[in-house]
């Protein structure tokens, strides 16, 4: 999984078509969000830290869940790379499907991969939406 890093609002313009993991580092307009789903026809996730998604009004919450758009609270904990984008490595991903095949319980799942990850819990309900 490859999510996109945007700085800034500008960053939107630049966007290729095919994204479809989206992390902010601005607190957006609902202007920019429709920008963001204008861009990417095939955007997924959107994930903001909690400060920036404590700030994205209500109404652009709603428009992303219309567009089918799931919308993270968390932060990338990384490095990105050179095109401005953080990979989420197979192996955190395998260990998530490990503790599915496991039977652990979802609940029980995010907060491992939480602790033991360092992912977000969105994310992790994400990735077992997902998969």
């Amino acid at each position: 999984m490859r999510i996109k890093i945007l700085h800034r609002a500008g960053d939107i313009q630049g966007l290729d078509s095919n994204e479809r993991h989206l992390a902010l580092l601005f607190s957006p307009t609902q202007m920019e969000i429709c920008a963001m789903i204008a861009a990417c026809p095939d955007l997924e996730t959107v994930m903001a830290p909690p400060v920036i998604y404590s700030l994205i009004y209500e109404e652009a919450k709603t428009m992303l869940m219309m567009h089918g758009v799931y919308l993270i609270q968390g932060q990338v904990m990384a490095i990105c790379d050179s095109d401005g984008r953080y990979t989420l490595d197979r192996i955190k991903l395998e260990e998530i499907r490990s503790m599915r095949r496991a039977g652990l319980s979802s609940k029980l799942i995010v907060d491992m991969a939480q602790e033991r990850l360092s992912l977000p819990p969105d994310l992790t309900q994400y990735l077992l939406m997902a998969r």
